[in-house]
C-alpha cells in the first residue's frame, strides 16, 4: 500500500511540474498590464527605471526604492524581450 501512494504522489508532483513549466510568462504588470511600457520605463514612480530589459538590468533613481515590482521586471523582461 505504502509503494502504491509513493507511486501516485511521484506522479502527481511530475505532472504539476510540468503544467508549472509550460504555463509560460505572463503575470501581470503595472502600466494598464502593459509589459511593454513597464520593461521599457521599469517604475520611476518607485524610485528605480529600467537599463535594459533584455538583460533585466534596472538602477535607482532615488534614496527610496520601492522593490514591489523588481523581481517581476527581472523575471519578465528579459523572457519577453529574448522571445520577439
Amino acid at each position: 500500500m505504502k509503494k502504491w501512494m509513493l507511486i501516485a504522489a511521484v506522479a502527481m508532483v511530475s505532472v504539476s511540474a510540468s503544467a508549472q513549466s509550460n504555463k509560460g510568462y505572463y503575470t501581470v504588470v503595472p502600466y494598464n498590464n502593459n509589459p511593454f511600457v513597464f520593461c521599457t520605463e521599469g517604475m520611476p514612480s518607485h524610485g528605480w527605471i529600467g537599463v535594459n530589459p533584455a538583460t533585466g538590468a534596472w538602477t535607482p533613481i532615488s534614496n527610496y526604492v520601492n522593490y514591489q515590482w523588481i523581481a517581476t521586471y527581472v523575471y519578465i523582461c528579459p523572457k519577453a524581450f529574448n522571445s520577439g
